[in-house]
């Protein structure tokens, strides 16, 4: 599914934004957000992704936040859309509501996901270290695992919300 939406600012109006779930055999790979209190979810295990530009396209936007944080050079056709998530957050140290495109790709053992930019770390996990750490998750980030990896009902041809 292929949505384009217009950039939002924070303050009233939700932030729309793009992030893709990396599966790479039985890990997740994740980022481990910088501690600055001014960069939305502080400190917090997130999956790649940041705020849709105006004209672009959720897949689009996935693509381009995942190739400016990571050394990944993705398609649109390699990501599998898991839905769309309405969650809150924070931006600048305020609450925002977030309406996040959650998108997933699997890679093979032999691609290295490395971190690059400003972003924070990246920080591979198991399934149970995942379980261990949920605490640990942005909300957009956690509302995904929590629907879609971690629900024993879910069924993996649907998405979740608002599809």
């Amino acid at each position: 599914m292929r949505l384009a939406h217009k950039r939002q600012v924070a303050g009233d109006k939700p932030i729309e934004v793009a992030m893709t779930m990396i599966v790479q055999g039985g890990e997740y790979v994740f980022e481990k957000r910088p501690d600055n209190l001014d960069a939305g979810a502080a400190g917090k295990l997130a999956a790649y992704g940041g705020q849709i530009e105006w004209g672009e396209l959720a897949d689009e936007a996935a693509v381009r936040e995942a190739g400016e944080e990571t050394n990944l050079k993705l398609s649109p056709q390699s990501l599998r859309y898991l839905g769309r998530i309405c969650v809150w957050s924070d931006k600048n140290q305020k609450p925002v509501e977030v309406h996040a495109h959650a998108f997933e790709v699997m890679l093979p053992y032999d691609i290295e996901v490395r971190q690059k930019g400003k972003a924070g770390e990246s920080t591979r996990l198991s399934y149970p270290e995942v379980i261990d750490q949920l605490d640990s998750f942005s909300p957009a980030t956690l509302a995904t695992l929590k629907t879609v990896y971690l629900n024993p009902d879910h069924e993996e041809k649907h998405g979740f919300i608002d599809n």
